[in-house]
Formats: structure tokens, sequence, C-alpha cells
């Protein structure tokens, strides 16, 4: 199991610790103050565009730094049904959605090992917050304007926790989005657009009775692709776009997802951004130097904080940063082999002692052992910004994913 994928849920998944552990308290993201992002802007009248947001969960509720966008589900009967507050990561592929968020109606066709229809395929993903177990089952997704058919999808906690496999829940508690971040679900959006099978464990059912899926019983499709990627148009790509902010307490932000680079007028990467290249074996993680430090980085939006090592910055409880003013540090991010311009960022860091309840926190960073090998640049990194995501072609034998970005 790779680690960042632990470690993104580790911050996500304890946000409401982190945050207001350095106040005394605090054992959930979500903080249960209620939360409004006010008048939504006028929304994006192009096709390839979707208004998204952040800092305000489901039901209203702070959720710090977490992104939203709402993605239109279709089951095999064509029935729809809109799911709003779906977490928006650039840090994993795939679309997960909860069993308690899906009406009872929808009915979606299995994901099978092999064709066997007596072998329909289950998941289980680990994360460092916990594990999320589920069917594995194809639909139809619609973002904005631009859809992708039979997408596979997971559906998280449509099993009994009791009859779900120890092999699975022994790696520690069931992950509860709706607590921790205020999500339905989750889009995963990496550049990589898939994540390899060897990344979880694999089930089938029988009845109810699960066993690890074994190779010679059949081939399974990969289980969590890039929908975005799936597209019939703008498919290569992505953009986010926020504005910048400030901490804001009880009050989210609205920003802009465009599908495709140099596919329209719209998502025409500029010329002056310096684009760097992620390797092409996981999440398509490029070098980053901190303070001398050479490690992996990535442009994480589904983790809440800035997580960089490599500083002597005084923390706080859970190792959040709490420096006595604002602080800026310059890493520095590169191609994934060493080669080509370094681009230095400027990263601020401020305490969040005294900020439980904020909705918005642009300068949150915490600390990341040197053992981590990691720099996640993560929801705050995406404030004020366009971020931009090349997607990895794997029918095309010079591609990698590449990542880049322009302040606004």
């Amino acid at each position: 199991m790779h680690s960042k994928k632990i470690l993104s849920m580790v911050i996500a998944g304890l946000f409401g610790t982190l945050v207001s552990g350095c106040n005394g308290g605090g054992s959930s993201s979500s903080s249960g103050a209620s939360c409004s992002v006010g008048v939504a802007p006028a929304a994006p009248t192009e096709s390839n565009e979707v208004q998204i947001s952040a800092g305000c969960g489901a039901n209203g509720v702070s959720a710090t730094n977490v992104p939203f966008v709402s993605v239109t589900v279709y089951d095999e009967h064509g029935e729809s049904q809109v799911i709003d507050h779906v977490l928006l990561d650039t840090g994993s592929s795939g679309f997960k959605v909860l069993k308690s968020q899906l009406n009872s109606s929808l009915t979606f066709s299995s994901v099978l090992q092999g064709n066997n229809t007596e072998s329909p395929v289950y998941s289980c993903v680990t994360y460092g917050s916990g594990y999320m177990f589920g069917s594995n089952n194809y639909a139809g997704l619609q973002i904005g304007g631009q859809r992708a058919n039979n997408v596979p999808i997971q559906i998280v906690n449509d099993t009994d926790r009791s009859i779900v496999p120890s092999s699975c829940s022994d790696l520690g508690n069931l992950a509860d989005l709706m607590k921790t971040s205020g999500a339905k679900g989750i889009l995963g959006v990496n550049p990589m657009t898939f994540e390899s099978n060897s990344n979880v464990i694999m089930y089938t059912s029988n009845g109810g009775n699960y066993s690890l899926a074994i190779e010679s019983a059949g081939p399974i499709p990969n289980l969590f692709v890039n929908p975005i990627s799936a597209f019939t148009q703008h498919n290569n790509g992505a953009i986010i776009s926020y504005p910048r902010v400030s901490n804001t307490a009880n009050t989210g932000v609205y920003g802009t997802l465009t599908f495709g680079v140099g596919t329209a007028l719209n998502n025409v990467i500029p010329v002056s951004v310096n684009m760097v290249t992620g390797e092409s074996s996981y999440l398509g993680y490029f070098g980053s130097n901190e303070n001398g430090w050479p490690v992996s980085g990535i442009f994480d939006s589904g983790t809440n904080t800035l997580g960089i090592g490599g500083y002597d910055i005084p923390t706080c409880a859970n190792l959040s940063f709490c420096p006595s003013s604002p602080t800026t540090v310059t890493p520095s991010i590169y191609n994934y082999d060493g080669s080509g311009t370094r681009i230095s960022l400027s990263v601020q860091l401020s305490s969040v002692e005294g900020l439980a309840n904020y909705s918005i926190l642009p300068y949150w960073g915490n600390r990341l052992l040197p053992s981590y090998g990691q720099a996640i640049y993560g929801m705050p990194f995406f404030y004020g910004k366009n971020v931009y995501l090349e997607f990895y072609d794997n029918s095309q034998p010079d591609s990698y994913p590449r990542w880049g970005f322009a302040i606004q």
C-alpha cells in the first residue's frame, strides 16, 4: 500500500483534531458549526466548466478547506440522481459514493471477475483514518455538461459492518466521510487517470460470503478510473481555479473546474506557466525540495492542509505549524527525474490556534517527518491559483502526467 493515500487521509480525516488540537479539543474534521457559501456567482456557461465550492460541507456544516463538486449519477436503467458535496480530490482516481446518500430506487450493474455473474467484485481501500469497503459497479456520471458512461464506481458502506472481511476491517476504523469531511462521496481526478488494482484489496462475493480475489479466477478491470478521462471530449486534463482567500469562519468560497487542456479557448495553458512532469507508476508525483530535503511532491486537493517538512517552524498539537507570526517558506518543484527548470514556490504558514471552527484556512500547514519522503501541497495551495492537470495517456509511449499552476 502506498503511503501517500494513507498520509493524505490521516490529515484530512483528523483535521478537526489538527485545528482544534492546538486549542485543546476536537476529534473529527467537521466542527459542527454552521457554514454558508452565501450567494453563488453566476454559474459557468461553457459546457466544459462547472462550479465548485470549498469550506462548507453537506447539511451546511463547516468543513475546513474541503473542496466540493456536484456529480449526477445514472443507474443501469437511466434513472439519475444529483449527488452534491462530492469531495474533489486530485490525489486519487475514481468515483466513490456513500450508499446512504443514494436513492434506494437506483440499481447498478456489478463489476465482475472474469465475466462470472457469481463473482461480483468488492474492494477495500485503506486510509490513515480507517478503511472504506463496498461493491464495485458501473454507472453513468455527468459533471456539468460532460458525461461518461459505464464508469467503474465504488458504492461505499453498502455491506453490514459485521460481515466486512477481517482482512479489511482489521486495518482500522470504518472511514466516515460525512463525519470527517462533510462529503457524500469522492471524485478522484488525479492526472494518472487510474489507480492500479494492486493498491486495493479485492474480493468476490457469493451470497455475502467474501473471498479474496485470486488472479487465476479471471481478470478484473481497473476499479478506480478518473471519470474526466472517460468523457467523449475535453478528457485530457483539468483546471481547478479558486480565488484568493483569507482566514474565514463559517463561510465558504466558490471556484471553477474546467475540463480539458488545449481543447477549447477557455482551457489553453498559458506559455508562461511552467509545467512539471510526474512519474507514471502511481499518482504522478513530481520532485520537490524543501530546504535541502529532496522529496516526492503532489498538488493534492483532497488533503486540507499543507503537508511539508524540512523547516524549523514551531508546531502545536498534531504537528500543525504554530509560528508566533506568519512565516513564508520557499520549496521548489521540478520534474520527477530531476531534469528541467526548478520552480520556486512561496508558501505562507500561520498558526491555527483558536481557529477550530474556521471553514477556510489558507495558511494552515502540518509538519511531515522526513521519513514520509513527501511534500503534500494540499487545498490551501489551490487558493488564488489556477492549477493545471495534464493527464497521462497510456496509449502514448512517451506520455506522463504533468502539473502546473498560475497565480491569479
